[in-house]
């Protein structure tokens, strides 16, 4: 037997593929060799070595034999035996592990010949990696994601085939808390975890607008009329809250908030505004006093309301009247500003007395009205102060008292034809003048009668005075006989004083007709020594009698004051008695006790005493 040669054991293989595991020299297999043995040997330089067997280097391939060949390297647990390693992590957003790894392998395995053609440098071959378990030759699907608190948008870990027999890889399945605080402002649709884009997103409802808010207090300078006195100042309080979101429903998440607090926790209040000084302007206010805001995102306005330094008053105030209207806290006018202290009358009266005093005719009461201004100091804005302006007439067109006509009154002549107008000043005061009526006294019957009164109707008794055809009293006229009453008396109105061209004055008058009673066209002069001799010729309200004597042959009782509708006729010697005194145009008719009404001539008529 060559001693070179190495011999296999045919085993369960055949001749050509030797199937031992075990290689003899040929001196060690003549010395071993027995009937328990292989019998079938067959000349081969190289050997199996299963995955399941691996074999330490320098160890002999026959135990038996200490001359015989040694394993090379490579033949150990690691170069038959590897496995592919997939380990699952389950991490939080921050990357903390929130349970144990779930560690997944595949295990390969290969057999490897060696080959002893060289006994002294055997070389190693190997088959291919094959999986240890052909029915395991990928990792498992990890369907149950869950763990309390947390959620992830990851369904599941997928089932995958190895991409090499020794790979070691980590698969992270990513979580985020079921609640997440957010502080800042995050625009929708933004990953939770910037690491895991595919991951649970953001809803809306975390803007600026939803976190932040301010709180607004602008306080505005303005005066009694709403003017703006200067720049507004604006004042903020900045507020925060954070959002709660809820990813239970991960697709779905909802949002709810925290409470606003100050976003700076020193600055939870409006500041005070102390200074509040403007030049020409005072309030009575001290301040804008601090203030915390009534919610995070009002926006109030606040007016500090001011006033001039002066106010000039035209009309009249009550004191304590708020200066402005829309401020009655603001300051008050003070006293000083009533109805007599900003308006005066001043009074020019004219009397009508007689010469013993007595009243005659109701006086004439002349006003002119004044006003003055008033200019209110308010520097000490508690305690102001009132100057006034000049007193002004109240109407610049009435500044005057007008002139007056003193009145005729019947049977007198006053001392003042006409009262002048006079320009009023104030400081004249109320001032009084009086017309002094004295009587015009008829030397003959002692009977009062006015002479200058227009229209004044008069007679003279029989043959008592002379009538001329002209002013200058040359003609002489006799026949009167139409304008004389049944006892001789002419009758007449007195028209006016004449004065003649010869220097001598006269009177002008119209006789009246017996007949008719009424003026005529007739027209004669009397001296002007005889107008003492004319009696009125109408009883008056002045000497109104109660009762009456027909003087006449007849007179006639009338329904009307006008003497139409008759109703009695009352001869000479009747006793008449007398209710009133009614004025028909210019004339005057008595109102007897039974309504009706009869002439009032002197020459028809006689008061009885």
């Amino acid at each position: 037997m060559n001693s070179n040669v190495l011999w296999r054991a045919v085993g369960n293989g055949d001749i050509s593929n030797p199937k031992g595991n075990i290689l003899y020299t040929s001196n060690s297999l003549s010395n071993l060799y027995n009937p328990s043995m292989a019998d079938t040997y067959v000349a081969s330089n190289s050997i199996d070595v299963n995955s399941d067997s691996p074999k330490l280097a320098n160890s002999l391939v026959n135990p038996d034999d200490s001359t015989g060949p040694k394993y090379p390297s490579g033949l150990s647990e690691s170069n038959l035996n590897i496995k592919a390693t997939r380990t699952i992590e389950y991490v939080d957003n921050n990357g903390k592990t929130l349970k144990s790894p779930v560690v997944q392998t595949v295990e390969y395995k290969r057999n490897a010949i060696v080959n002893f053609s060289d006994v002294n440098n055997p070389t190693v071959s190997y088959g291919s990696w094959m999986p240890a378990d052909s029915n395991i030759d990928s990792y498992p699907a990890v369907t149950d994601l869950q763990i309390d608190g947390y959620v992830t948008n990851q369904k599941a870990v997928s089932s995958a085939k190895p991409s090499s027999n020794s790979e070691n890889i980590t698969v992270q399945v990513k979580y985020i808390p079921n609640k997440v605080t957010v502080d800042n402002v995050i625009k929708e649709g933004t990953p939770v975890d910037s690491n895991n884009p595919t991951g649970p997103k953001y809803p809306s409802g975390l803007s600026e607008s939803d976190l932040n808010s301010t709180s607004t207090r602008t306080i505005e300078y303005v005066d009694n009329n709403g003017k703006t006195l200067k720049s507004p100042v604006v004042q903020t309080v900045e507020y925060k809250r954070n959002a709660i979101v809820n990813f239970s429903d991960v697709n779905n998440p909802t949002v709810s908030y925290g409470s606003w607090m100050p976003a700076d926790s020193n600055i939870d209040s409006y500041p005070a505004v102390t200074d509040l000084q403007i030049d020409g302007y005072v309030t009575n206010q001290k301040a804008v006093s601090s203030a915390k805001p009534f919610s995070n995102s009002e926006n109030i306005t606040v007016q500090v309301k001011y006033i001039p330094n002066k106010v000039t008053v035209d009309n009249v105030i009550k004191e304590g009247t708020p200066v402005d209207s829309n401020n009655p806290t603001g300051p008050k006018y003070p006293s000083g500003l009533s109805e007599s202290d900003l308006n005066s009358t001043s009074t020019r009266t004219i009397e009508y007395v007689d010469n013993n005093g007595k009243t005659l005719k109701s006086p004439v009461v002349q006003t002119v009205e004044y006003k003055r201004n008033a200019i209110v100091d308010f520097s000490d804005v508690n305690n102001p102060t009132v100057s006034y302006g000049s007193w002004m007439p109240a109407d610049g067109n009435i500044d005057s008292y007008p002139a007056v006509t003193s009145p005729q009154i019947d049977g007198y002549s006053s001392n003042i034809g006409v009262v002048n107008s006079k320009v009023s000043k104030f400081d004249d005061g109320n001032l009084k003048i009086t017309v002094v009526y004295t009587p015009i006294i008829n030397s003959f019957y002692n009977e009062r009668i006015d002479i200058y009164a227009y229209h004044f109707r008069g007679y003279t008794k029989p043959n008592t005075v002379k009538f001329y055809d002209d002013s200058n009293l040359v003609q002489f006229n006799n026949n009167l006989n139409s304008y004389k009453s049944e006892n001789g008396s002419p009758m007449f109105k007195v028209l006016e004083k004449v004065h003649n061209s010869n220097g001598s004055t006269s009177y002008k008058v119209q006789m009246i007709s017996k007949y008719t009673g009424r003026l005529s066209s007739k027209i004669a002069y009397l001296l002007s020594e005889d107008i003492n001799k004319v009696l009125p010729l109408y009883y008056t309200n002045e000497n109104r009698p109660n009762r009456i004597k027909v003087i006449g042959s007849l007179v006639c009782g009338y329904k009307n004051a006008n003497l139409t509708g008759r109703k009695n006729i009352y001869n000479q010697g009747k006793i008449l008695y007398v209710s009133s005194i009614v004025k028909d145009g210019l004339v005057y008719r008595l109102q007897l006790t039974n309504g009706e009404y009869i002439t009032a001539n002197r020459l028809y008529v006689s008061e009885v005493k």
